[in-house]
């Protein structure tokens, strides 16, 4: 890739994560996206195609697809299932933040 490319997509980015909106639709997603990426590791690592975890879940083929590209809006029930159909263990914590640190408001779906 073209340095010069990387540095100003990074620069825009950096530029665009000022604005409090942009960056709750920001971070939602990453998250939602990194998720997704955990599933499909952990689903390929365990030789599974997705229909097969989809049975084991009690959910469509189509759900975990949605999961894996970070297009579902999962519970948290939904993705402790996952978790043990994929013989891991869903863990969720808050994690406090510098208390001079502002709230970064979370957009809605």
């Amino acid at each position: 890739m073209d340095r010069k490319k990387g540095n100003r997509f990074e620069d825009h980015l950096r530029e665009q994560l000022k604005d409090p909106e942009f960056r709750a639709l920001y971070e939602r997603e990453r998250e939602a996206l990194r998720i997704g990426i955990e599933v499909a590791k952990r689903r390929r690592a365990l030789g599974l195609t997705q229909r097969e975890l989809a049975r084991e879940v009690g959910t469509s083929e189509a759900a975990i697809s949605r999961l894996e590209s970070g297009d579902a809006n999962a519970t948290i029930w939904t993705l402790k299932r996952v978790a043990a159909a994929l013989r891991a263990d869903w863990q969720h914590r808050l994690v406090p933040v510098a208390s001079n640190a502002s709230p970064v408001r979370l957009a809605k779906r």
